[in-house]
């Protein structure tokens, strides 16, 4: 059978198109719900609670939010709470000033001051620990925010999307997330579903993803009719991005043919790569010097898992420990403690133990 093209006439434009607004695909009625609802509430300043499965698109759902808004013409900026080392979240979201903590040589303008007059998205919001939440709900009350070593509240003035594929009352029953945050951030939920529940819509996805993988390898991309039925069968664990990553990888390992068994393969970690990229598991393997390497790592572990928090559990590590990995360099804020009159730094300090021999082997 000949493969599909995918540049058929009726392709849809493709989202990295410079004059194309952000835009969920899909005409199946969950996705037909979930756009309703984002152009009733786009309109207005309240709080916004985005909620599905990793990869079903929350950040882009944000994104039409804020070009369908009155602060389109603002700032959009997007903050991943659960990929922020906990020393370094209150600077990230609230700034801080000079000489506030070891490290800070300049004043920084935290995320909510970055998107004044915009929207801010916190991706992963229920990763935050208990006494940022804290700090989170009230900003979100008094629209104001203290940045770390000021005296004086600063007004802001951003429209708060989050987003989360935690169960949040659950971890308001574990003590993990307080309740009145929940009830401040969730004014108005919307639910993307999970590509699976959505099966009409791939072959749609995949001409879209397919187009993408085409402008971005310079390869003309096909794509076998047995390869959208088996999509179309095929769990997607990643959801979309699982299935733009798929779309990728079949294109360029099948040298612009994307097949069945190149489009389903079990995961990243299963699909054959470059020999001389690669260490055990099949993990990419970046050049450079050992920190920066280390560090590299690191973030495609965090990057699979999702947060930090579950990244630290895959490790074995305590998130601390993971957190001081990622720290870019030793420059770079961390807290400051007091003990017998002196201050210390020694919670921000780099682990001594070398990074886990396994961690090539890492499979989402």
């Amino acid at each position: 059978m000949s493969p599909l093209s995918s540049r058929a006439a009726d392709a849809p434009v493709p989202l990295a198109s410079p004059v194309a607004r952000a835009t969920l695909l899909g005409n199946t009625p969950a996705m037909e719900r979930a756009r309703r609802m984002l152009r009733r509430v786009a309109p207005l300043p309240h709080c916004v609670l985005v909620q599905g499965e990793t990869g079903t698109g929350k950040e882009l759902a944000a994104r039409m939010l804020h070009d369908a808004s009155p602060r389109r013409d603002a700032p959009f900026v997007a903050i991943n709470c659960g990929a922020i080392p906990a020393h370094l979240a209150e600077s990230e979201l609230f700034g801080h000033l000079r000489g506030a903590f070891t490290g800070a040589h300049r004043d920084r303008a935290g995320a909510f001051v970055r998107a004044a007059g915009g929207t801010l998205f916190l991706d992963e919001v229920g990763e935050l620990p208990l006494p940022l939440q804290a700090k989170l709900l009230r900003a979100l009350e008094v629209g104001t925010v203290l940045p770390v070593g000021a005296e004086q509240d600063v007004q802001v003035d951003a429209r708060i999307v989050a987003a989360t594929h935690r169960d949040l009352p659950t971890m308001v029953a574990e003590g993990r997330m307080r309740e009145d945050l929940v009830h401040r951030l969730a004014i108005f939920v919307v639910q993307l579903p999970p590509l699976r529940e959505r099966t009409a819509d791939i072959e749609l996805l995949v001409a879209h993803f397919a187009a993408l993988a085409e402008r971005e390898t310079g390869v003309p991309v096909r794509v076998e009719p047995a390869a959208i039925a088996a999509a179309r069968r095929h769990d997607w664990p990643g959801n979309l991005r699982g299935l733009k990553n798929a779309v990728l990888r079949a294109a360029v390992h099948g040298d612009g043919l994307v097949t069945a068994d190149g489009l389903c393969a079990r995961g990243p970690w299963s699909v054959a790569s470059f020999d001389d990229a690669t260490g055990p598991g099949g993990m990419v393997i970046p050049r450079g010097s050992f920190a920066s390497m280390k560090r590299a790592i690191l973030q495609q572990v965090v990057a699979e898992a999702g947060s930090i928090r579950e990244a630290a559990q895959v490790l074995d590590i305590p998130r601390s420990t993971l957190g001081a990995w990622l720290a870019v360099d030793p420059a770079e804020p961390r807290p400051r403690r007091a003990a017998a009159g002196r201050t210390e730094d020694a919670a921000a300090a780099p682990s001594p133990h070398p990074v886990p021999a396994r961690l090539g082997a890492v499979a989402r």
